[in-house]
């Protein structure tokens, strides 16, 4: 019961802010979200219990968003596929370290970009 109250009195705190700077109201509207990216990205202390939360927060949302766009509008977000292609060109072929490569992450580069 009393875990209900922390939440609640924390809740209020962060909602006063809200209207402190776009940050301030961005990372409200957005549950936390600009937190969580700035924690995994820019930590106070690296490989810290917050840093490594933040990080599978981070992983969890980019995750769900792709999961979310390929069911919206499939075809179009092809990460999945892109990464498969070039894990297989990379480590099935045995091309580490040939100077393949380099010129297989570009041409993927290339593709994602058009």
């Amino acid at each position: 019961m009393t875990i209900g109250i922390l939440d609640a009195t924390w809740a209020g705190a962060k909602a006063s802010k809200r209207y402190d700077s776009v940050y301030d109201f961005a990372n409200w509207i957005t549950i936390a979200t600009l937190d969580t990216f700035s924690g995994a990205l820019n930590p106070d202390e690296v490989f810290s219990a917050e840093h490594l939360m933040d990080s599978l927060g981070a992983a969890a949302t980019v995750t769900g968003g792709i999961k979310m766009a390929d069911k919206v509008a499939p075809g179009i977000v092809s990460v999945k596929d892109d990464i498969a292609r070039v894990y297989d060109d990379l480590f099935k072929k045995k091309t580490m370290g040939t100077g393949k490569t380099a010129n297989k992450i570009d041409n993927l580069a290339n593709d994602i970009n058009k």
